[in-house]
């Protein structure tokens, strides 16, 4: 059995079921990636058309502003990820993408599965799911940066995401969180006192 169909199923077992004739068709259309650690996966400038399902490692998603670079996304295993202004309206992405660990991604081409969604009704639900996902993700790191103080947006990072803290560096973790690396270590400094 293909990798495709494997991770098709995958796909269907986690997020939305799908019928045999929409995992052959589905599978039919991925594109399978392998990159290296620290491998540049988008260029900023390029159109990436493409949803992206990690299938393990990790990918940083950031762009530059005022020659610093500022981490917008961690993608992680068994997820999604789109550059939503090169996926919806076909243009030039701000952000560059890069692998922080030796990662395997899989195009999911947009023409062909749009073909896909309007051909399998169960393929259409998938893709509504998939766009919730990212939906919900962007929308709660927005109420975080709103709402929360810079302790409390690490907080929630290491509850939601404790792996992040032992994989990425914390320059890019403080990046993530719209903080300096100073402000972070004295938030990481003031929490394992009240550990302690």
């Amino acid at each position: 059995m293909s990798t495709n169909i494997l991770v098709t199923r995958r796909l269907s077992d986690n997020f939305s079921p799908l019928s045999e004739h929409a995992i052959r068709d589905l599978s039919a259309i991925l594109i399978r990636k392998e990159l290296k650690k620290n491998q540049v996966y988008l260029k900023e400038g390029g159109v990436h058309e493409n949803i992206i399902y990690i299938d393990s490692g990790l990918l940083r998603f950031y762009y530059h502003k005022k020659r610093k670079e500022v981490t917008v996304h961690f993608g992680g295993a068994d997820s999604f990820a789109i550059c939503d202004e090169s996926y919806f309206h076909k243009n030039p992405s701000h952000l560059t993408v890069t692998a922080l660990e030796p990662t395997v991604v899989y195009e999911i081409p947009r023409d062909n599965f749009m073909e896909l969604v309007n051909k399998h009704p169960d393929i259409e639900i998938l893709y509504r799911r998939i766009l919730e996902s990212l939906l919900l993700e962007s929308r709660n790191k927005i109420s975080s940066f709103r709402f929360e103080n810079a302790q409390e947006r690490y907080l929630s990072l290491i509850t939601q995401r404790p792996d992040l803290i032992k994989r990425v560096p914390l320059g890019y973790i403080a990046s993530y969180l719209l903080m300096s690396k100073e402000t972070l270590s004295r938030v990481r400094t003031g929490l394992s006192t009240l550990n302690n």
